[in-house]
């Protein structure tokens, strides 16, 4: 019936939010370098690079996916610069 058909759907839903993932997961599917910056930088949004644990996350990620040196420290600098610049735009509309 389509309830049972929903409970199992939802089940299965639930279990991928809950349970971790591995970064071969991640990464297996992702083979151009232009997916493995959209992957990092979505890992790089998603978490906070402050803390250790989401340092080390992204070091490794970056490393699972052979990312050329250099180039997540790039992503980084032109998201922060994004995120600055729309940041700057909200408060000029905002003033304005």
């Amino acid at each position: 019936t389509a309830d049972k058909s929903d409970a199992i759907n939802q089940h299965f839903i639930n279990e991928l939010l809950t349970r971790d993932i591995t970064l071969a997961e991640i990464t297996q599917p992702v083979t151009l370098d232009k997916h493995k910056s959209e992957v990092y930088l979505a890992a790089y949004f998603a978490i906070s690079g402050e803390h250790d644990s989401g340092r080390a996350f992204l070091k490794d990620l970056a490393n699972a996916m052979e990312l050329e040196a250099g180039l997540s420290t790039y992503l980084e600098r032109q998201a922060d610069l994004g995120i600055q610049n729309n940041r700057d735009l909200m408060s000029f509309t905002l003033c304005a």
